[in-house]
């Protein structure tokens, strides 16, 4: 149903005649409040985010107007969906809200006066009615509608869709006198029921006022809350035209931004460095909600994230409001502490993975050295190199696991492994029972966490923050995982199709200075284990009870950083110190994520030849599973007939050759069709933002 609109003065009219009229006559007349009684000068967002300064200001811990107003952001939508589960609409109580954000701010040990909560409450609700006072103004046509319809005798109700409670938005009517015109109150903070979602609070209200919703009338500017859902509910409606907005929502500034890519523009992915912005920036902001304050970034992409955040809190805080660490963590490294004794183990979360592989693969995996692997594959006659077709189910990986030389040694490097992890973990002096362990790593699915949190016994809480999330394993109450950027679960994100065209750049450009962890020992445990010299220790801690961390050292690896990697994260890292002191200083907003994401789809739909050429060079170790350098592009010449061949099912079925996981322009060079990566890239491009 279409919905009139009505000027003031008509509206008036109406409301004259259904007073005087003997039959017709309202048991009540309703007005909404917001752009109805009283109009605000600036934006509705733009008071909380006034509000949320001078909660900064008053608490005087250096937090920050900007980053408490993201975490009101985030808590008010976490309070409206899990009131929304419980059977109520999709609204929140502003008191609620402040618990939330006291809860939050106590974790962190943030140093301020509002320490007792109610304390904090009364503060946080004053601030916010300080702020509307401020910028309301009465509509005085309205408000004459009011005053005869009060003054004439009939019942009169202001029903709003507001999350300030009843208590307090009284308030804001005595602040304009209009007090004793108004008979009820009826507020959707206060029975988390609205008008707009499904019209449940008009049928509150006339059940309050003691008379049937058809003899109500209800005055509001909104086409769909006062006018659509309440003739839903049999009350008469007269919406109020609209008048012209006198302020325009502003713009993120994206200006600034680009001027500050052209400032620090690497060479090579020069996108990248905004996107990890942006995650750095949505990771503070969401561990800070969640009431985090000790963040364990994973080794190895965890270095340069470590330094991103570090540097942002310097920049806008002046200080390390949620401190950080960084942990020396591998698949490898973690897996084998984490598993049971070997009659209740059946390895699954490495089979799940790696199905295919050698025996050697199998126990390298478990952290047995490459000498004591030979050696029990020599003494059992077993085949150690060949890589068998779904290993587990492998005659001679039975006789592997019967074997009693395999048992002992499984038991003492698992025992000794896991004691050691634990022993690693508490020289960080953070109570885990009590906190919980909260670690941040680019992703995917979020094995090393997996791993964690068994060799901890299932017992304490661990939570993962990830750039991104695809398909993540073993989530459970005390195993959870948040992807930033993007994840598919519980549904796809934004522009996930984007982000996650080619993962392994994130990988790649977030290498670290050193090798991957390789096992956590004693001196003489490393003596006797690490006997072919691939690894080195690193100290830890100044305690003798506290092991040191193995980590690989391999030349190639280390050439392949010091000249390609570390230069570009010099350049990312100059772009996020410009970026984060802008953000800062007022002179521009966070830019949207659909500017991000175009950002990132030139880089990976649109790349430079250079770009492409770069990329194929790179190279990574796998160190867990599967033992062996990858190249992303062999470099085999592609005869032209060969071409041929592969044009033609590629032309028929593109999906089933670029949809695999692996970035399309190397699928394409490697099939001889690199001509083809700006048209594929153009069409992927104009998918996701239609065409330039």
């Amino acid at each position: 149903m279409s919905n009139p609109v009505f000027s003031a003065s008509e509206i008036f009219d109406r409301i004259q005649q259904s007073v005087d009229g003997a039959r017709s006559r309202p048991a009540a007349i309703c007005f909404d409040f917001f752009d109805t009684l009283v109009h605000r000068s600036i934006l509705p967002e733009e008071t909380k985010k006034i509000a949320a300064s001078q909660l900064a200001e008053q608490m005087g811990d250096g937090l920050g107007g900007e980053a408490l107003y993201q975490v009101r952001h985030i808590l008010e939508k976490r309070l409206c969906n899990s009131n929304q589960v419980n059977g109520y609409d999709a609204e929140f109580n502003l008191t609620e809200l402040a618990v939330e954000m006291h809860a939050r701010l106590q974790r962190l040990r943030v140093d301020n006066d509002f320490k007792d909560e109610q304390d904090f409450i009364k503060r946080f609700i004053e601030i916010e009615l300080g702020v509307e006072r401020s910028v309301q103004q009465v509509d005085d046509q309205i408000v004459e509608i009011l005053k005869y319809s009060h003054a004439q005798g009939v019942t009169t109700a202001i029903i709003s869709d507001f999350y300030l409670p009843g208590e307090a938005f009284s308030q804001l009517l005595d602040h304009h006198g209009l007090s004793e015109h108004v008979d009820h109150l009826f507020v959707s903070a206060d029975y988390l029921r609205t008008k707009g979602h499904n019209g449940r609070l008009y049928k509150i209200s006339a059940d309050k006022i003691g008379c049937e919703p058809a003899q109500m009338i209800m005055i509001g500017d909104t086409p769909h809350a006062d006018g659509t859902q309440a003739r839903a509910q049999g009350l008469t409606a007269y919406c109020l035209k609209a008048s012209s907005a006198p302020f325009v929502a502003k713009p993120a500034e994206n200006e600034v931004f680009e001027k500050a890519l052209l400032r620090n523009r690497a060479p090579f992915y020069a996108e990248m460095g905004l996107s990890l912005h942006w995650f750095i920036q949505r990771l503070f902001i969401t561990v800070l909600a969640d009431g985090r304050d000790n963040l364990f970034c994973c080794s190895k992409e965890g270095e340069f994230l470590q330094k991103l955040f570090i540097r942002y809190q310097d920049l806008k805080f002046g200080r390390q409001v949620i401190r950080s660490h960084y942990l020396y963590v591998s698949r490898k490294a973690t897996f084998i502490g984490s598993l049971e004794a070997l009659e209740q183990e059946s390895f699954t979360r490495l089979f799940s993975h790696y199905r295919d592989q050698s025996l050697t693969e199998f126990l390298q995996s478990l952290n047995f050295s490459e000498e004591l692997t030979a050696d029990i594959c020599k003494q059992l006659q077993l085949d150690s190199l060949t890589r068998h077709y779904d290993l587990k189910n492998h005659p001679d990986f039975k006789i592997l696991l019967q074997a009693s030389v395999f048992k002992n040694w499984y038991e003492k490097i698992r025992n000794e492994q896991r004691e050691n992890l634990l022993a690693y973990l508490s020289h960080f002096k953070v109570d885990f029972a009590e906190a919980g362990l909260t670690l941040v790593d680019v992703g995917w699915k979020g094995s090393i966490q997996n791993n964690i949190f068994y060799a901890l016994g299932e017992n304490i809480e661990v939570h993962g923050y990830y750039l991104g999330l695809l398909s993540p394993t073993e989530i459970k109450r005390k195993n959870r995982k948040t992807g930033i950027l993007f994840h598919d679960v519980p549904t796809h994100s934004d522009y996930i199709h984007v982000f996650n065209n080619n993962r392994s750049l994130y990988e790649m450009l977030l290498g670290a200075s050193h090798g991957s962890a390789d096992g956590y020992y004693f001196k003489e445990q490393f003596r006797q284990a690490k006997s072919d010299h691939h690894s080195y220790l690193v100290e830890v801690g100044d305690k003798p009870y506290i092991p040191k961390v193995a980590l690989l050292d391999l030349p190639e690896e280390r050439a392949l950083y010091s000249k390609t990697i570390q230069p570009l994260q010099e350049v990312f890292f100059k772009l996020h110190e410009d970026l984060t002191k802008h953000s800062g200083s007022g002179t521009a907003e966070s830019p949207s994520l659909d500017w991000l994401a175009r950002k990132h789809a030139r880089m990976v739909f649109k790349p430079r030849k250079a770009e492409v050429e770069l990329f194929a060079k790179l190279y990574h170790l796998e160190n867990f599973g599967l033992f062996e350098f990858t190249e992303f592009d062999d470099s085999r010449p592609v005869s032209t007939v060969q071409k041929l061949k592969n044009l033609w099912p590629l032309k028929k079925n593109p999906e089933a050759f670029l949809e695999t996981g692996i970035w399309p322009p190397i699928i394409l060079r490697r099939l001889g069709l690199g001509f083809l990566t700006a048209i594929d890239g153009k069409k992927r491009f104009n998918r996701f933002f239609g065409p330039d």
